[in-house]
């Protein structure tokens, strides 16, 4: 059996556009519109593979620079003004606009051992982008230091797979159109670069093509490596049936079906999150065994469930759980669905894609960046688009690990119950804050009638001791106004006059948040919002706001019985953020654990193209390459809401490093 492998060298370079700072004088268009000139473009390099031809009889290297004069992100080939194609050790055709510079390399180089030749993307003198094309080592190989990408396919679908993860060669059967995989022991351990597993499934052993790259290698499949699972996951291609009628409800649906359906097992909403205008649905959960079971058996139950292609559908052949998988009550359940709108009136004929990951609450840190890649959403794209290497480099400047915070605690006497709930999560936030290597200051304010900052030891409102955080959180009691207007009292504590506002809010009178930090909003209520109790009438618009201009990202806890009727949902969804249930003690930490992680992707200011496949990422810091970081410690984590890459730790760069970051592009 013979699986595909997507495939990258270290030569195969990307499109990228310089993080150097440009500057120019710029124009105006007669009806006053900006106009950028030459200095403000972005300057593109791409290298390509050249195939074996008549002047390059054994392949070679093309390098093509220009300007982005349209402005749509693509170097066109109307916009390429330099040209260097390198074959056969030599330079054999170079144009001359003076954007490319070649410089050849002895053996022995340290950036080519072999030799071969360095190119170098120039701006002034400036060098924003270089490329080394080496000469073949002895044994003909080309150094490998780029992350393979294997994938499954199925019928309306390519999937791209994680590294860490092993798809075995048997797969179910009977009504199900996709494929299982695992995580655990017994393989590449998490903090390795992801490196290529297995791909074979049902859908590509009957003869669906399987998923496409800009370059493929056959390789022959292994058994499986996995011989402890500690994450149990599937991909499922099925009709929307009665599901719902877009990606939100669908999610919500199957949350429902779980609970109601399968005896012993039940899910609780953590956090739910949207992608490209709610095509993209994420949503993260808690889940209970209450008899207890292994990874692999909740995963079964979940395929029988939610993976069948029609009501009453059966699925064969699943795979039986291992003696060495352990038992457990507490799991953190990942569901994706990606809705596939097949433009009729009726909504019976869409499909989705559904990408579920299970593992124990224990090993969440652990596997968590993983899943996250597998489950972003982002690496689901139609069978048969291209692909293409892409690469983003920043120079970091100084405090660009800046993250503000905002709370906003309901202070109301429906609260009294959730006080204690209150006081852990504000510990769960506490706990990942302190190994996440940002630079942050937390404020907190209350949702009644007085707008104004808590300050428990007296020291300033904005703080960056966890503790005294813990203590203004939990300090607001339960003794406020029921009138509870979060939304309404967070956007008049961050009015602004720089900004054009009547006044400073409370928020903003202290300096915060700081410039070129990240601001987090974190709203904390158990009741609807009542904005227009407190804003004479104006009524509040969820995408139309304060915070979706000015990029504050804001996240929600709140009753789910609410969310019919609360806006504090829409607005998270609309500033990139997530909302999750107040209902358990145990959500409301999990919330704030996944809170303080989406925030640290924000402040890490390492934003990916929307159209990156998050399983392909290859991080560089100053070229020395950085692993995956295992437990959300050392090395770099992705978070998909803010389509950002994070690095933690050891790992965490100062002013003046270079991050580089190589990726797929879905095209």
């Amino acid at each position: 059996m013979n699986k595909v492998v997507f495939h990258r060298t270290v030569l195969a370079a990307a499109i990228t556009a310089s993080s150097l700072s440009m500057s120019g004088c710029g124009l105006t268009d007669n009806d006053g519109a900006y106009v950028p000139d030459d200095n403000d473009l972005a300057l593109f390099a791409i290298a390509n593979n050249v195939s074996s031809n008549g002047v390059c009889p054994e392949g070679g290297r093309e390098i093509v620079a220009g300007l982005d004069r349209n402005l749509n992100g693509v170097l066109e080939a109307d916009e390429i003004s330099d040209t260097v194609q390198i074959c056969s050790g030599s330079v054999v055709d170079a144009t001359k606009s003076g954007l490319l510079k070649v410089t050849p390399l002895d053996s022995g180089n340290e950036r080519c051992a072999s030799g071969g030749f360095l190119v170098e993307a120039m701006r002034d003198d400036n060098v924003e982008k270089s490329f080394d094309v080496c000469n073949a080592t002895p044994d003909n190989s080309q150094p490998d230091n780029t992350t393979e990408v294997s994938g499954v396919s199925t019928g309306s679908a390519e999937v791209s797979v994680p590294g860490e993860f092993d798809v075995p060669e048997q797969q179910p059967t009977g009504d199900f159109d996709g494929a299982m995989m695992f995580a655990g022991s017994g393989e590449s351990a998490p903090e390795a670069i992801p490196m290529a597993v297995s791909a074979s499934s049902e859908s590509a052993r009957t003869g669906r093509k399987a998923v496409a790259s800009h370059s493929m290698q056959a390789a022959e499949a292994a058994p499986s490596a996995v011989t402890t699972r500690e994450v149990a996951s599937f991909v499922a291609d099925r009709p929307v049936l009665s599901a719902g009628t877009n990606a939100g409800e669908v999610l919500q649906n199957f949350a429902n079906q779980i609970n109601s359906a399968v005896n012993g097992l039940n899910v609780a909403n953590v956090s739910t999150g949207q992608l490209f205008e709610g095509i993209i649905y994420n949503g993260i959960y808690t889940l209970t065994a209450s008899d207890g079971a292994k990874p692999t058996q909740v995963a079964n139950e979940l395929v029988k469930l939610l993976g069948v292609n029609k009501l009453g559908g059966e699925v064969t052949g699943l795979p039986e759980s291992l003696a060495s998988e352990s038992i457990e009550t507490e799991f953190r359940l990942f569901m994706t669905v990606v809705y596939l709108d097949q433009d009729t009136p009726e909504s019976d004929d869409d499909r989705l894609v559904l990408v579920a990951s299970v593992t124990p609450t224990p090993l969440l840190n652990k596997w968590e960046n993983a899943i996250s890649r597998l489950n972003s959403g982002r690496n689901v794209s139609a069978p048969g688009v291209t692909r293409t290497p892409g690469e983003k480099s920043f120079t970091v400047e100084g405090g660009s690990n800046l993250a503000d915070f905002l709370f906003v605690i309901d202070n109301s006497g429906s609260m009294s119950g959730d006080q204690q709930s209150l006081s852990e999560a504000a510990d769960s936030f506490i706990n990942v804050m302190q190994s996440s290597g940002l630079d942050f200051q937390i404020g907190t304010i209350n949702t009644g009638s007085t707008i104004e900052l808590a300050d428990t030891n007296g020291d300033g409102a904005f703080t960056n001791d966890l503790q005294e955080f813990r203590d203004d959180v939990v300090n607001q009691g339960t003794s406020g106004s029921g009138t509870e207007t979060g939304i309404y009292n967070a956007e008049q504590a961050l009015q602004s006059t720089a900004l054009g506002d009547a006044a400073d809010g409370v928020v903003t009178a202290e300096g915060h948040p700081r410039s070129g930090a990240s601001l987090s909003v974190v709203i904390l209520s158990d009741e609807p919002s009542q904005y227009t109790r407190r804003s004479g009438g104006v009524e509040f618009d969820p995408q139309i706001n304060l915070f979706t201009e000015r990029n504050y990202t804001v996240y929600s806890l709140i009753e789910e019985s609410d969310a019919s009727s609360s806006q504090y949902d829409d607005l998270a969804l609309a500033t990139g953020g997530s909302f999750g249930d107040i209902g358990g003690t145990e959500d409301f930490s999990a919330f704030m654990e996944e809170i303080s992680k989406n925030a640290g992707g924000v402040s890490s200011s390492f934003e990916l193209p929307e159209n990156v496949d998050p399983v392909s990422i290859e991080v560089r810091k100053n070229s020395q390459v950085v692993p995956v970081s295992q437990g959300a410690e050392n090395g770099w984590v992705y978070r998909p809401l803010s389509n950002t890459v994070l690095l933690r730790g050891t790992s965490t760069p100062a002013g003046g490093d270079v991050i580089t970051i190589r990726y797929d592009v879905i095209n």
